[in-house]
């Protein structure tokens, strides 16, 4: 283990963590693509983002992902944590290609009260009428559609942009921030 805390391996450090190490000032803002593969390679980059989070998360405003298969999202969500994103205002996923467990982006959104822009930008057009219950901040529980969740958390000053690149599903933005929402 290094100062930072980083677990690396020595023999072998990440092209990533060494340009996190090196990087100065510290960043604001950062995008991800991962490597298609078998998914032996998409447990090594889930490894090496938690490690990375740890270096740089602290100092993080913009976090971008593009073209991450589907079936990988799910463990990104588990490696993004409030406490190791405290100052994550903005927070983007481009190019998806295929449905979403949407009440857990439900659950992530409500999770980052930093949050203030999220962007869900798929190559086809995802689906908002399922029925979850979504525990907020508030121990009070709340069942809605998956749009009305996120119209709520619009209501509250979030910009949230949820569709494709032509189409915002959602009323708050318009179809070009989509392409607009960069760090």
């Amino acid at each position: 283990m290094d100062d930072n805390g980083f677990r690396g391996h020595e023999d072998f450090p990440h092209p990533l963590e060494s340009f996190l190490i090196r990087s100065s000032p510290p960043l604001v803002s950062l995008s991800l693509s991962f490597a298609e593969g078998d998914e032996e390679a998409y447990d090594e980059d889930t490894y090496w983002l938690d490690q990375c989070m740890r270096l740089v998360g602290g100092t993080l405003e913009c976090l971008e992902f593009f073209q991450i298969p589907n079936n990988s999202v799910p463990s990104i969500f588990d490696h993004l944590q409030p406490d190791s994103l405290p100052h994550i205002r903005t927070l983007r996923f481009k190019d998806l290609c295929g449905p979403l467990d949407l009440p857990t982006i439900i659950h992530i959104l409500h999770r980052f009260d930093t949050l203030r822009t999220a962007a869900f930008v798929w190559t086809s057009s995802p689906f908002l009428d399922n029925m979850i219950t979504v525990y907020a901040s508030t121990p009070a529980r709340c069942r809605d559609t998956v749009s009305g969740h996120l119209s709520r958390l619009a209501q509250k000053g979030m910009e949230i942009y949820l569709g494709t690149d032509e189409k915002n599903y959602l009323s708050n933005g318009d179809a070009s921030m989509g392409q607009k929402i960069l760090c």
